[in-house]
Order: C-alpha cells, then structure tokens, then sequence
C-alpha cells in the first residue's frame, strides 16, 4: 500500500487478505500469520482514510501479450489519481531512485521511505558498516548539475552491524 498525506507523515504497507482457498493468484508470504492469501496494494490517504485507488494481484497471466508489469509501474499506476498534486508518498516495497525521481519530475510527487537493504541502487559505502562508528550518518546527494531530480539518500548505523538507509526527494538542501 502507498501512503500519503500533505504534512509527509505516512503510514505504508499493504494488505493481504487471508485465504485458505486454492486459487492460482494467491501469494505466499512466510513472515505472516496467514501465509497464504490475496494481495491487494492500494493508495491511501492517512488522514482521511480513504482509498483512492487499489490493485488486487492476480497472478502471472498466461497466455496473454499484455508486458510485465514491474514494480515502479506498479506504483505509478497506484499514483495516478494524485497526479500533479505536491504530495508525498511512502512506499517501503517498491522504493527505489528511479522511482522517485519519476515520482518528482513526471508526477510532482515527493518520495520518503526506508530502502531495503539488497536493491541495485545503493552505493556500497552505504551499505557497509566496517569501520563505521554507532550513530553515525552518511549523506549522499545526486549531482545538481546532471538536471536530475533531487534525490537524498542516508545511510545510519542505529545498532551494532546494523544499516538503516533512507531515501528522500522531499529533503535536499545540499542538492541545489
């Protein structure tokens, strides 16, 4: 589920509705109490609880042309109801550079969430916690002069071996 509000405070996730059925669409999540179930992503605003738009998971289709439908489509697609509207959005499955930098310069929309640890993106010195002090914070910027989006990201150690990055298009004062 995408989240977003206009004062930036989101509430993120997705929901899975329990089944015990058999049906070829339903996912298998093993961190969930109910293991299998249906997926269903949405947008939802945290103020006023209301879904703006929602998109059940039904499997791999076969034997149809349609494209693969990734997951920076997924979102996009989710977002199209708020197009052009300033507001931010958090989503902790799908976040990634690209993504926001399409989100800010296609969409105006702002992205702020923690990133998984395993994507492409992240630079390795973002990653590693060698020699890296608790509490500390690495910054990194995109280049103002490449005429990207502004895109932050932070990279904190909050416990021993541990690495919280963060991304950001809402918060970049040394971008410009």
């Amino acid at each position: 589920m995408a989240g977003f509000c206009e004062d930036g405070n989101e509430p993120t996730g997705f929901l899975k509705a329990v089944w015990k059925g058999n049906r070829p669409f339903q996912v298998f999540m093993k961190d969930k109490p109910g293991k299998y179930g249906i997926l269903i992503r949405m947008l939802a605003d945290c103020k006023e609880r209301y879904v703006h738009s929602m998109e059940v998971y039904a499997g791999k289709q076969e034997g149809t042309t349609s494209e693969y439908k990734g997951p920076k489509e997924t979102v996009i697609g989710l977002v199209a109801p708020i197009k052009n509207t300033g507001r931010n959005v958090t989503d902790y499955y799908y976040t990634s550079v690209d993504l926001a930098e399409d989100l800010y310069s296609d969409y105006n929309l702002t992205l702020v969430e923690t990133v998984q640890n395993n994507r492409k993106h992240i630079p390795k010195e973002l990653k590693s916690v060698k020699r890296r002090e608790l509490y500390s914070s690495i910054f990194a910027f995109t280049d103002s002069s490449s005429r990207k989006p502004p895109v932050t990201l932070v990279s904190y150690i909050p416990k021993p071996k541990k690495v919280l990055v963060m991304l950001s298009s809402q918060h970049c004062d040394a971008c410009f």
